[in-house]
């Protein structure tokens, strides 16, 4: 299984999606996958917004 990113804290749709509240526009699902994971925080660095390469 492939596992994109391993993040710590809260990681519900609305903490790791800035789209959350805009679920209610339905034809934005672009902008919605786009907007994923932008203020996850890594598990790896602890960073937000950072990913860690192997």
């Amino acid at each position: 299984m492939l596992i994109l990113i391993k993040v710590k804290g809260k990681c519900t749709t609305d903490h790791i999606s800035a789209a959350g509240p805009w679920l209610k526009f339905r034809g934005h699902l672009d902008n919605i996958s786009n907007n994923l994971f932008l203020t996850a925080v890594n598990a790896e660095n602890d960073e937000m917004n950072k990913d860690f390469i192997y």
